[in-house]
This record gives structure tokens, sequence and C-alpha cells, in this order.
């Protein structure tokens, strides 16, 4: 049975979650023993979504590449370099006897456009990067929604226990008095069942 306690300290959310019972429910027939717990804030679960959730790096991806992109389309495009070899039939003073060869060089100079494409490229990692805002917005909803049902949970179980531990001590009293012949057996018997009830609930929830 797993359990976790809600409250609100000055530094926000805090949850504190008992180790992992592997056993069976506990009966009403024997003292509650209460465990070890370990604490956690909320912010740790806002830095585990942050530093490791998948859609939140994939996300991150496409912002980094949408950034790239835009410095991208503000450059000019690559200059064109071509050779060529020319050899006549015949060779004369103009025309060597080897022939000669021909270097070219052409650079595109685009004066309105990379301004435009960087402009369009900057707006567009500015839509990436507020999908990713969104992407996280979602998450962070789904943890605190998940984080006070769990709180609610624990405020369950700690209602269970405590009942639990008053029938204990309830049925400890009226044992003696039974044994005693100064209680009848059926209010043992009614104990009894207020134990099985409290136990059904608890392997219920």
């Amino acid at each position: 049975m797993i359990g976790f306690l809600f409250v609100l300290p000055v530094a926000g959310l805090l949850l504190v979650a008992p180790p992992v019972d592997a056993g069976p429910a506990q009966s009403c027939g024997v003292a509650p023993v209460n465990a070890m717990r370990t604490t956690f804030a909320f912010i740790d679960i806002l830095d585990a979504i942050d530093d490791a959730h998948p859609r939140i790096e994939a996300a991150t991806a496409r912002v980094d590449a949408a950034d790239a992109d835009a410095v991208d389309a503000g450059l000019w495009t690559n200059p064109v370099v071509s050779a060529q070899w020319d050899r006549p039939i015949g060779y004369t003073t103009y025309n060597p006897r080897l022939g000669y060869v021909q270097l070219q060089a052409m650079q595109w100079i685009e004066v309105g456009a990379p301004r435009a494409r960087r402009r369009a490229g900057r707006w567009e990692a500015d839509a990436t990067r507020s999908d990713r805002s969104e992407i996280r917005r979602g998450l962070v909803r789904e943890a605190y929604i998940a984080t006070v049902g769990l709180a609610l949970a624990q405020h369950r179980l700690d209602i269970l226990g405590d009942a639990r531990q008053r029938l204990f001590v309830a049925k400890q009293i009226v044992a003696r008095r039974v044994e005693a012949g100064a209680a009848p057996d059926v209010h043992l018997v009614r104990l009894d069942v207020m134990a099985a009830a409290l136990d059904a609930a608890d392997r219920d929830g």
C-alpha cells in the first residue's frame, strides 16, 4: 500500500511517501505500525519534467532546429565556382598547344529576400517555442491533478489508519470486558464486523 501526505509548506507543495508494503492490507486485529516516510517537493516533479520528459526534449530539439533555420534563412546562397579546359585542334599564339583553363566564380546577391526570410524564420521559431511552452503547461497540469489525487488518497489512508488504531484499542478493552463477563460477546462481534469493513474499505481504495 502506497500513501502520500499532502501539506502546504512555505516553499510550496510537499508530498510525503511511505515505502511500498508488499504484504496484504493490515488487519485491525494487529496494532498498526508507522512506516518511515520519504519526502519530496512538487518542484522536484517540475524539475523532472524539464530535465527528462521525452515530449519536452523533443519540443526543445524542434526549437533549436527552428532557431538554426532562422539564421540560415538570412544567409546568401553559396557561390558557384566552375572550371573549364579548352584545347583547340590547331594552336596559335593565342591558343597554346596544351590548351587553356577558364575559371569562373558566380555569387547571387540578394537585397531584400534574406531579411524577409530571416524575419519569417524568427516568427516560426517563436511559434515553435510557444508550442513547447504549451506542452510544458499541459504536463504540469497533469502532474498537479495527479498530485492532488495522491493527496486525497493519503488523506483517506490517514483517516482509515486513525480509525483502525482506535478500533484496535477499543477491541482490546471490549475483549477484556467479555473475558471478565462484564459485556456480552455480541459487542466483540460488532467490533470484528467494523474491522472487516475497514479492511474492505482499505482494499477497495
